[in-house]
């Protein structure tokens, strides 16, 4: 095969990591771990993938990008082994967790090759093909899965996946480059080196304890709508987006499933969201043109994602049957999952990109990752304990009201722009 077409080696790596998250929900359901252990399990996941941008980020600047590539593709297939045979609800969160870390391996290496192997320009092509070939691979998971549930039990897929995922492996090994020109960062462990020798010799520290000015920047209600409330007005719009997913996603697939729907219908709804993901990511720049903006675009995607989340939550407090949950399934979460959210993950990108613009782009892009991560799996840790104490409506009435406060930080930067 074409060396250039290396990317569609990963095709059946992500195929097999789109159902993963919903499989593991279906899982901790089998075990009876209930709302709380989906939330452990979910949870689990979204703390590796944080850590995973550490040690991955630290592993390609000192390994060849292939060879981590190869190692994180492996390290997914052993995890989806074992959480195949797994037994008790902290040997699946363990298992999740292993392959969140080692599947976070991939995207980071790819990231890496394209920029290594690809001319400069053709840089957006590369990404947006393999951000395309992910979205197939995503989506064509989902319904297969939505297919072989109807067949076989939960592990029995994730077997299944294990087996996809080793044709990755194998293919990717023959296919994938390495990076013409090795590539090590140095200077970082000069200064580490530099730093020890330091407090060995001097070990004394000197310290600023914080003022009451220190904090001056943070008081938003003081700022208004100065220049200088932008960008922590923004931080903490999409803080709250990332909570509010964390809580809804965590628990959406687990209450499907609790209320009365089959594992084929769970999937059904999920290819019915990731379908108008895909669609929405082709429709988002149109939808950013026509609202004048990425902050007037988060605004109204934020506003009708958090009133699906809400309609969602209404028909499932009112006690709507199976025939409810499927209805508001195939229309409204659509809306939020798709079209919504590919529009708010547009736009607002947009804008911390233009935040970070000239201004230590690579230290402030991890710590807006560091937040996002650490945003989401509060939002996931704390949906299990939310279901428990109010149920599994007002739960989304809860995340879809979160939202609502997002959309009103968005409409005021978008007065302030």
């Amino acid at each position: 095969m074409n060396r250039r077409d290396w990317m569609i080696s990963l095709i059946p790596f992500n195929l097999a990591m789109g159902p993963l998250s919903t499989l593991v929900t279906l899982e901790v359901y089998e075990l009876r771990g209930g709302a709380v252990g989906v939330s452990y399990a979910i949870s689990a996941g979204t703390a590796a993938s944080i850590l995973a941008s550490l040690i991955w980020g630290f592993a390609l600047d000192r390994y060849d990008r292939k060879d981590v590539l190869t190692v994180g593709l492996a390290g997914t297939l052993l995890s989806l082994l074992a959480l195949a045979f797994s037994s008790s609800l902290a040997e699946v969160a363990a298992y999740y967790a292993a392959a969140s870390l080692f599947s976070s391996a991939v995207g980071m290496a790819v990231s890496v090759l394209i920029i290594d192997t690809i001319e400069k320009s053709r840089w957006s092509s590369a990404y947006s093909r393999y951000n395309m070939l992910s979205s197939v691979g995503y989506l064509s998971g989902d319904v297969a899965a939505a297919i072989a549930s109807g067949l076989m039990p939960t592990r029995a897929i994730v077997e299944v996946m294990t087996m996809i995922t080793a044709a990755s492996v194998a293919w990717a090994s023959l296919t994938v480059p390495r990076s013409p020109i090795p590539f090590e960062r140095e200077s970082l462990l000069h200064i580490i080196e530099g730093f020890l020798l330091r407090v060995k010799l001097v070990p004394t520290f000197f310290l600023r304890l914080p003022s009451k000015s220190t904090f001056k920047s943070l008081r938003l209600i003081k700022l208004g709508r100065s220049p200088a409330a932008y960008v922590p007005m923004l931080f903490i719009a999409i803080t709250i987006f990332y909570v509010s997913s964390g809580i809804f996603n965590t628990l959406y697939p687990y209450g499907l499933r609790v209320l009365g729907l089959s594992r084929s219908e769970v999937f059904l709804v999920i290819s019915a969201g990731m379908a108008a993901q895909v669609a929405g990511f082709q429709l988002a720049p149109k939808i950013i043109a026509a609202s004048r903006g990425n902050a007037g675009a988060s605004y109204r995607a934020l506003l009708a994602r958090g009133a699906s989340y809400i309609g969602i939550g209404v028909a499932t407090a009112a006690g709507g049957g199976p025939v409810y949950l499927l209805g508001t399934g195939l229309t409204l979460y659509p809306l939020a999952a798709g079209i919504a959210f590919a529009t708010f993950f547009t736009a607002s990108n947009v804008m911390v990109f233009e935040v970070l613009k000239g201004n230590r782009e690579g230290r402030g892009l991890g710590l807006y990752s560091t937040l996002t991560g650490s945003a989401y799996f509060a939002g996931s840790l704390a949906s299990g304990f939310l279901a428990n104490s109010v149920g599994f409506g007002y739960t989304y009435v809860i995340a879809g009201a979160m939202l609502g406060g997002s959309a009103y930080i968005f409409n005021e930067l978008r007065n302030m722009a």
